[in-house]
């Protein structure tokens, strides 16, 4: 979790465009009521083998998820870059 504290979230789908985009937003929590956070990921074809992937967050929590999600992202390509071998 954030500060210590674990948080659950409802999302809620904004868009989904398939092999796109996906946008979502969560919703008001009774437990969390001044969290938010809101995204954007989209994937564009570079090549038959390469695609780009851009993360747009907006979150309440500000920095401390910014270092988690590069993490995460880091993680996330390797394991993609590795299926293919």
């Amino acid at each position: 979790g954030f500060n210590g504290k674990k948080y659950d979230a409802t999302l809620e789908m904004m868009l989904c465009v398939p092999e796109r985009r996906l946008a979502w937003r969560t919703l008001a929590d009774h437990h969390a009521p001044d969290h938010f956070a809101a995204g954007v990921v989209s994937f564009a074809s570079l090549s038959e083998r390469s695609t780009c992937v851009t993360l747009k967050l907006t979150s309440s929590f500000g920095g401390a998820v910014s270092s988690r999600v590069d993490k995460y992202l880091r993680n996330f390509k390797s394991l993609v870059e590795g299926c293919g071998d």
